[in-house]
């Protein structure tokens, strides 16, 4: 079954039938929705990993690198997507935003509006603070679904973090009274691997001795290179390649090959952040403060009706 659905949707047959097309896009629908929230990049991993595509290589002709089959998922997830059949918010897009002042229609909207968002600090009383730290935007719509549970904050780099972004965030930690836990996703090559070791470095030496930091690079990590093999891509070998070759050589793995944290299935990146949140966590300060959180709420939910009586 999975060879036909291959070749149904690989480049080897770009003029399909309408049927072909439907059961594709039956197969890309079932696959985002089990995987949602998600971006495209995803979609197009998990296609390859299901064998409905082949991975896009370079062009042997002009030698650039092809997103043939890549197209395949834009035009099936825009197609549904513009059809009603698939919710737009499934495929996520946290690299554009709308600025602009949040308005309220009356005191009532605003009160009802500040219940819903309330959040209590549900870190007060924990023994460490998490962040979690992402190497692009795009990889922040995956992660929220699991840090807004947990009142975690996301930290988008976008690329090398700019000097005045990290001391920031170490300005912030010298204030706190508990070791922070800074968890990092990001890809695996020459860039990315330098990018949280930058990043740590500059949160160490900002910091001043003055904070407690436990960095840990949550993905793409070593372990993960064996069963991601399929869905790697061959370095670039700029630059960067001989400080990425020295990394890998430590570690024994191959730095032939380079990994984007999209290949790492959605669900699966989220099962590992959520178990690392655990492991910092106490789970009965938590709920002490998930009650105080609905309790609080509650109370400004009562408030709102009570001005909207007034007004009435």
């Amino acid at each position: 079954m999975a060879l036909a659905i291959q070749e149904l949707g690989g480049a080897r047959r770009p003029n399909r039938t309408k049927g072909e097309i439907a059961e594709f896009n039956d197969h890309i629908f079932a696959i985002t929705e089990r995987q949602q929230p998600c971006t495209s990049r995803h979609i197009y991993y998990q296609a390859v990993t299901a064998r409905l595509i082949d991975k896009d290589g370079k062009d042997p002709v002009t030698g650039k690198q092809s997103r043939k089959n890549e197209a395949l998922i834009w035009r099936a997830l825009g197609g549904m997507r513009e059809s009603g059949r698939m919710p737009f918010p499934w495929i996520v897009d946290h690299t554009r935003w709308r600025l602009g002042a949040e308005l309220y229609d009356s005191k009532e909207a605003a009160l009802r509006a500040l219940a819903q968002s309330y959040r209590y600090n549900l870190w007060l009383n924990q023994p460490y603070r998490l962040e979690v730290w992402v190497e692009a935007d795009s990889m922040a719509g995956m992660v929220t679904q699991i840090t807004e549970e947990y009142g975690v904050d996301v930290l988008p780099c976008r690329g090398q973090a700019s000097k005045g972004f990290v001391d920031e965030a170490a300005r912030f930690y010298r204030r706190l009274q508990v070791p922070v836990v800074v968890l990092y996703i990001g890809d695996w090559d020459p860039a990315g691997v330098l990018i949280d070791a930058s990043l740590e470095e500059r949160m160490r030496r900002y910091s001043r001795g003055e904070a407690e930091i436990i960095f840990e690079r949550l993905a793409i990590n070593p372990d993960h290179l064996a069963e991601l093999r399929n869905l790697s891509h061959p370095t670039n070998r700029g630059k960067l390649f001989p400080r990425f070759v020295a990394r890998c050589r430590q570690l024994g793995v191959d730095p032939g090959l380079s990994v984007e944290t999209e290949a790492l299935s959605p669900d699966r990146l989220r099962g590992l952040l959520t178990n690392a949140i655990e492991r910092y966590i106490d789970h009965r300060q938590l709920e002490i403060a998930r009650l105080i959180e609905q309790e609080e709420r509650a109370g400004l939910t009562l408030l709102a009706t009570s001005f909207g009586r007034e007004s009435g």
